[in-house]
């Protein structure tokens, strides 16, 4: 097959140029329907033989077992049927979790979010608290930094 190597694009005429459209490479194209051939070929194939595979590894012939699929039809599709209940109740299961799951977070958040507002409001008595004292203190400590300043010795020891 022969590739081509030429990029289309659109003239070059004001009125039909539109650069938001792509250019168009046959390269790429053709990249792609060979990639797709390959695949469906693939699929051929491994289709014709799996069919090879299970007509020569059957154990006996197809009279013998149609013959036991009409014996056995009955159990099939009680076991089907079984399987169709059972994974029923599974999916019955499966919503009512996800159901439960749903409104027992919603409570677990809503519990979280009183919580914190608790907190917050007992601590808030306790940083007033505190605040108050840091105020204490500081007010304690500019005394404390007039009675020792250096101006504040020298007055004392003038008036002694």
């Amino acid at each position: 097959m022969k590739t081509c190597q030429k990029t289309f694009t659109f003239s070059a005429r004001k009125k039909d140029f539109d650069p938001w459209l792509p250019k168009i490479n046959i390269k790429e194209i053709e990249v792609v329907h060979m990639k797709a051939r390959s695949l469906l070929l693939g699929f051929l194939v491994g289709g014709a033989a799996a069919g090879i595979a299970t007509l020569l590894s059957a154990p006996d012939s197809g009279k013998v077992t149609r013959r036991q699929l009409k014996a056995h039809k009955d159990v099939y599709t009680a076991e089907l049927k079984e399987l169709k209940d059972s994974l029923m109740q599974i999916k019955d299961s499966v919503s009512t979790a996800t159901k439960e799951g749903k409104t027992v977070l919603g409570e677990f958040v809503h519990d979280i979010k009183l919580s914190l507002y608790e907190w917050k409001l007992s601590t808030d008595e306790n940083k007033t608290a505190l605040q108050k004292e840091v105020k204490e203190i500081e007010q304690t400590i500019q005394e404390l930094e007039k009675d020792l300043s250096p101006d504040n010795k020298a007055e004392e020891k003038a008036a002694q």
